[in-house]
């Protein structure tokens, strides 16, 4: 990580979430497709999943950080969310 001062040390405090083959939500190797659909069905201590991922990419463009996973986990759940919103409006009774 680059600080804007190299000379001075720095320190940075975090949360890393992370899920093991011994861990019921660990998905194993999967595609971004994958990922996504889990997340979107995910809910845990801190929240619906999907926020956690919105948020994150928001965050890292805010911070000028390119992260070609999480943004291309974030266009597959956005991708996931307009096809069922499109599914939902399609099987709609509509107004006579």
């Amino acid at each position: 990580m680059d600080f804007m001062d190299s000379a001075t040390p720095a320190t940075a405090e975090g949360v890393v979430y992370l899920a093991g083959a011994d861990n019921a939500a660990y998905l194993g190797p999967a595609s971004e497709a994958e990922i996504a659909r889990q997340i979107a069905a995910s809910h845990g201590p801190s929240g619906p999943n999907r926020d956690y991922l919105l948020n994150l990419a928001q965050a890292l463009r805010e911070l000028g950080w390119d992260d070609a996973h999480v943004f291309a986990l974030e266009r597959e759940l956005n991708a996931l969310e307009m096809a069922h919103a499109r599914d939902c409006a399609r099987d709609r009774p509509r107004d006579r």
